[in-house]
């Protein structure tokens, strides 16, 4: 790899384009003059080339000085909009927050927390990844956000975990469907539906297939997977399958009664939680964003809604 030209010599020449003097660049630069003509040799030997022409008492560029001048001001100029960059990140309120959340919480929960905290961070740039729990430790783990929140997870000691809320998981069933008028999923029974997931990697499904083997279920191998919660409603209102989802995803729909829900026994339970790389310092941002959201979350977690009578 070719060794990259001394920054302090290119400052040297871009200074003394802009003096055409020796004795005036090494006052601008706090050296001597001698030392602006030395870092001016040793640039050249560097280039392979002659930059330089006296002509008269003035400094002339050749062609390959001219060239190198134009590099040299571009680099110095992106070097000290890097520094100025650093400089604003050091000031309070400012820098960047990458959160990693399922669309869900996004759509849910999290717009109070974010208005909070852009009236307490006006200055720091909030980015908002929509993804779902297992890509969400996946971009901790791969630096490519700072914060996540998700399901909380097992066998990951790298990541640090602060506990928000918990919500009970229900299955909601068409009014026509066999089990509209039951208040306790028959999870004997589970298999014989088509079940509508949103995902068969998520975190949620996961959970749903481990409390099934618990009771000697399981889910059925043709289960349909449709990334969208309103499609998943609109489907399952249809009679097309049963779908497993929180109880305030389809709060209203119970409630009208355009849709059944049926609790779990024993109780299907998320843990929901803020996440961070564990050897990873938090910013004074990033730390204010976890406060706000466990304080917005505590009260969160519901049971089950029913409008069963």
């Amino acid at each position: 790899m070719t060794r990259p030209f001394d920054t302090h010599h290119l400052a040297a020449l871009a200074t003394l384009a802009e003096t055409q003097s020796v004795t005036e660049t090494a006052r601008l630069l706090h050296l001597t003059p001698s030392a602006i003509s030395h870092a001016l040799r040793a640039l050249e030997r560097e280039a392979g080339c002659r930059l330089l022409e006296r002509v008269g008492r003035k400094v002339a560029f050749t062609q390959a000085g001219e060239t190198l001048l134009r590099r040299a001001q571009n680099a110095l100029r992106e070097m000290e909009d890097g520094r100025a960059e650093l400089r604003a990140l050091s000031e309070w309120g400012r820098g960047r927050v990458r959160l990693a959340a399922p669309a869900s919480a996004c759509g849910r929960f999290l717009p109070a927390v974010l208005r909070d905290f852009q009236d307490k961070f006006p200055k720091c740039r909030l980015e908002l990844l929509t993804v779902d729990t297992p890509d969400a430790l996946s971009m901790l783990l791969d630096n490519r956000a700072e914060l996540a929140i998700g399901i909380e997870p097992e066998r990951f000691p790298e990541i640090a975990v602060q506990a928000l809320f918990e919500d009970e998981l229900q299955v909601i069933v068409s009014p026509q469907h066999p089990w509209a008028k039951l208040n306790t999923v028959p999870t004997a029974e589970f298999g014989a539906y088509k079940v509508i997931l949103y995902s068969r990697s998520s975190a949620t499904t996961q959970l749903l297939e481990r409390h099934l083997a618990s009771s000697g279920a399981s889910l059925p191998e043709a289960a349909t997977e449709v990334g969208s919660m309103d499609a998943i409603k609109e489907m399952v209102r249809l009679n097309l399958g049963v779908g497993v989802v929180a109880p305030w995803i389809a709060q209203d729909e119970i409630e009208r009664g355009t849709l059944a829900g049926l609790s779990f026994g024993p109780p299907l339970v998320r843990r929901w939680a803020m996440m961070w790389l564990r050897t990873r310092a938090q910013t004074l941002a990033e730390t204010s964003f976890c406060s706000l959201c466990a304080e917005e979350l505590r009260h969160f977690g519901t049971a089950p809604v029913s409008a069963k009578t």
